[in-house]
């Protein structure tokens, strides 16, 4: 895990950083979120440590097993697994999912940028999207994408799952944190599910456009289905 201090950053889109096009109306407005320290895992959770989860009879299988039990593939993010899976296996570790903003602020740090390395455009040397390999990829095998913090595979490979339920108007629902409004304090998104039972997943794919790598794009799926494209990652208060 790597330790992200406490203290503010700012959430959401800034038109100056998105390549000239229009911010998406459920990243908006950009907003200041306060954030207690906490801690991330670097990478995504992969086969073989999920597995150690199913061995101890705690986790279930991932719902498609065509890559997680070939030796190949151990060092890659598991898939597959559902949200509620996936904070089965966090609470395994003694650990969390990470919420939204602590999400983002690992992504991007206390200045707002782009990607995870700054605004400069995204390349199969920095991220596995756009079938840059048509597949997952061994976690971390992207250090020249690393965020701030050095946190690996922020921006593709696979999608992350995150602890809020997803809601398109969440930013403009908080009225915090734009204006004279003191910054948002550890938000965890809404209490209850506001469009079906979306929660929110983060960082985009292998098989998207760099659009969807972006630090602050957003987009929600049902938590009960898991997918190819979905891994996922734990958070901490603690080490």
């Amino acid at each position: 895990m790597v330790y992200v201090p406490a203290g503010e950053f700012q959430m959401g889109c800034d038109p100056a950083h998105n390549s000239g096009v229009a911010c998406p109306a459920d990243e908006l407005p950009l907003h200041t979120v306060y954030l207690d320290a906490y801690y991330i895992d670097i990478n995504h959770v992969t086969n073989a440590q999920y597995a150690q989860c199913v061995d101890d009879g705690v986790c279930f299988l991932p719902s498609d097993t065509s890559f997680y039990d070939e030796t190949d593939f151990e060092n890659h993010p598991v898939v597959w697994v559902n949200w509620a899976e996936a904070m089965t296996y966090c609470d395994w570790m003694g650990k969390d999912l990470p919420t939204e903003a602590q999400w983002e602020k690992a992504a991007r740090g206390t200045t707002v940028r782009t990607f995870p390395w700054g605004d400069n455009p995204a390349t199969c040397d920095l991220a596995n999207y756009e079938n840059c390999v048509n597949m997952t990829t061994i976690v971390g095998s992207y250090p020249d994408g690393a965020s701030p913090y050095g946190v690996l595979d922020m921006a593709g490979n696979v999608y992350d799952w995150v602890y809020d339920w997803y809601s398109s108007t969440e930013y403009e629902d908080r009225a915090c944190g734009t204006g004279s409004l003191p910054a948002c304090n550890n938000p965890t998104g809404p209490t209850s599910p506001t469009s079906g039972n979306k929660k929110g997943l983060r960082g985009g794919s292998y098989m998207w456009s760099s659009a969807s790598i972006r630090t602050h794009r957003r987009s929600g799926e049902d938590g009960w289905s898991g997918a190819a494209l979905f891994g996922f990652r734990c958070a901490s208060t603690a080490p």
